[in-house]
C-alpha cells in the first residue's frame, strides 16, 4: 500500500529508522521535557525534545529534535 502524501509543512524524516513510512495517522508528535545537553542548548524552545513516535505495529522507534542523549540526564 503506498504511503499517503506528506504535507508541505512536514519537515521530519519520511520514515522511522526501521523503515516504516510516516504520515497522517502513522505517527504521534509530542514533547518530552529533558535536561540532557542538546535539550539544554535549545532553551528558547524550552528544555526538552520534540518527539515523533512511529505507530507501526510493534515499532518503538522515536525521532527527537534536538537529538536526545540517553543516560546523560534524566527526563525532568
Amino acid at each position: 500500500m503506498p504511503s499517503p502524501p506528506l504535507r508541505d509543512w512536514w519537515d521530519y524524516p519520511h520514515e522511522c529508522p526501521d523503515g516504516h513510512p510516516w504520515g497522517p495517522g502513522r505517527v504521534i508528535v509530542s514533547w518530552m521535557p529533558c535536561d540532557c545537553p542538546p535539550a539544554r542548548a535549545e532553551r528558547e524552545r524550552g528544555s526538552g525534545h520534540l518527539m515523533v513516535s512511529c505507530e507501526a505495529p510493534g515499532c518503538r522507534s522515536v525521532w527527537y529534535r534536538p537529538w536526545h542523549e540517553p543516560g546523560s540526564a534524566s527526563p525532568t
